[in-house]
């Protein structure tokens, strides 16, 4: 794997990881803006990076689809919430989404 995918995969979790944090905001309103604004903002700073090397439609649908299906777990796992029949095929069809947007993005650039 290369640096920039590397990259994405970082902007990824520290994506998910400051938009969880914004469910610590109403518990630790102050703290939880905080570390939402800072961790998110590492994120874009991180996709940007990625953007060097990886097309944008590539690296966008990649940072915003796995990041919803990785906050939908944590969401699940974390804080009990809902993951009804729906929501698993919404999520399935977000992966399947990103599946044909990689494909039809590596023909391209062949």
């Amino acid at each position: 794997m290369n640096y920039h995918r590397l990259v994405l995969l970082a902007a990824i979790a520290v994506e998910v990881t400051g938009t969880s944090a914004l469910k610590l905001a109403a518990d630790m309103p102050v703290a939880g803006y905080i570390a939402s604004m800072g961790l998110l903002s590492l994120s874009l700073f991180l996709l940007s990076v990625a953007l060097r090397a990886i097309p944008m439609v590539a690296a966008y649908a990649l940072w915003e689809g796995l990041g919803i299906v990785g906050l939908a777990a944590i969401g699940y796992f974390v804080f009990g919430e809902a993951l009804g029949p729906l929501r698993v095929l919404g999520l399935s069809a977000i992966l399947v989404g990103i599946w044909l947007l990689l494909r039809g993005t590596n023909a391209r650039a062949a």
